[in-house]
């Protein structure tokens, strides 16, 4: 990883790495000029009331129907899991 250079302008890309039935998992990427500088992961979970709720109810609002679809957890989010249990 690469120091960010004071006000340089940074792209910052993100995307779900995982989804579980409380928990999604957050890559983000920092670019300067088309170069990675930093990533970062990020378990996020949807609150209501100071308690976590199934991310499956808070899809269903967002789109009627939809289902998790399994597929294999990426590296880098088994080592986060592990981190926080």
């Amino acid at each position: 990883m690469r120091e960010i250079p004071p006000l340089a302008q940074v792209t910052v890309t993100s995307r779900v790495l995982h989804m579980e039935h409380k928990y999604f998992y957050v890559e983000h990427r920092f670019e300067v000029q088309g170069r990675l500088h930093a990533t970062a992961l990020a378990r996020v979970a949807v609150l209501q009331r100071r308690r976590v709720q199934p991310l499956q109810r808070m899809l269903a609002q967002l789109q009627p129907g939809y289902m998790f679809e399994t597929e294999p957890v990426p590296e880098s989010v088994l080592a986060k899991m592990a981190l926080v249990s």
